[in-house]
């Protein structure tokens, strides 16, 4: 179990995440919120790389105090970091071993471990090219297979799709679907389509505030009747961004002019529009909107 109360971690005088509290037991929470929102400080602190400035963090009945602990937990999490790092001159498969020596993985079955992962990760076949010689989504994919090599039961993700082709996305998104319910994965991304497909709960992180957590229905409730769909011309794109109680959330070009969808505050407001049903990036826009 993840437990947060009072969460605040400070830079100087600058609050990256000021007075988070949430509690979570099982599947995947997806995080998500604009870039400085606080996304990775708080990944960096339940992965107990950076200490809290204020509240309480404990994972799995561990505190984040004391040194003992922080070692209890990194034994039961996996990490991969959104700028993910590995020794240039090592190999694949020499990384992965030296990853399992630091997390004190016995020798037994790892052998077969690693190369399960690399396989899974489609490394196989330049498992032994050095890995200075990767591409960067080369190395997002060992990444991957690095936080997943003890089979944590905290899993820690941030911006684990970026630098994927679509294949390998897909790919990861299948796994994250098929991890056991009890297992915990925290997943940080801009992307909304990563959140919609693979994850339980939500998290909105915006200037370093928690301005929703809970399951996705609840996000996608509260703006039920608020979100139209309108076709405009592209010459009036401008006005209509102008219009009072309006917030445009996407614009789709199509052959005659945009499908634009707008947050509507004023009932019935838009001669021409149609409320819909948000989709998860419609309430995920609009909920940021609203606190701008």
């Amino acid at each position: 179990m993840i437990e947060v109360e009072g969460l605040s971690r400070r830079f100087g005088d600058l609050y990256a995440l000021k007075d988070i509290t949430l509690r979570f037991q099982g599947g995947v929470l997806g995080v998500l919120g604009p870039n400085g929102a606080g996304k990775t400080t708080f990944l960096r602190i339940l992965a107990t790389v950076l200490p809290p400035t204020e509240g309480r963090v404990r994972l799995f009945g561990y505190g984040t105090t004391r040194a003992s602990d922080r070692r209890a937990i990194r034994r039961l999490l996996g990490y991969l970091p959104q700028a993910f790092r590995a020794y240039p001159d090592f190999n694949a498969r020499e990384y992965l071993h030296y990853v399992a020596w630091l997390k004190e993985m016995p020798r037994e079955g790892l052998k077969e471990r690693v190369e399960e992962l690399l396989a899974w990760v489609g490394l196989t076949p330049v498992a032994g090219r050095p890995i200075r010689s990767y591409s960067g989504g080369m190395l997002r994919r060992l990444g991957i297979a690095q936080a997943l090599l003890n089979d944590p039961q905290l899993l820690l993700v941030d911006e684990p799709t970026a630098g994927l082709d679509v294949e390998e996305r897909v790919k990861f998104r299948r796994f994250l679907i098929q991890l056991p319910q009890e297992r915990l994965t925290v997943l940080s991304t801009h992307l909304v389509e990563d959140v919609e497909v693979v994850c339980d709960q939500v998290a909105v992180l915006h200037r370093g505030r928690l301005l929703f957590f809970g399951p996705k229905g609840a996000l996608l409730r509260r703006f039920e009747g608020k979100i139209v769909e309108v076709t405009v011309p592209l010459k009036a794109l401008e006005e209509l961004a102008r219009s009072p109680g309006m917030r445009i959330l996407t614009v789709q070009k199509e052959k005659e002019g945009c499908r634009v969808r707008l947050l509507c505050e004023q009932r019935g407001g838009l001669g021409g529009g149609s409320p819909v049903t948000p989709t998860l990036q419609d309430a995920y826009l609009a909920l940021i909107y609203a606190h701008s």
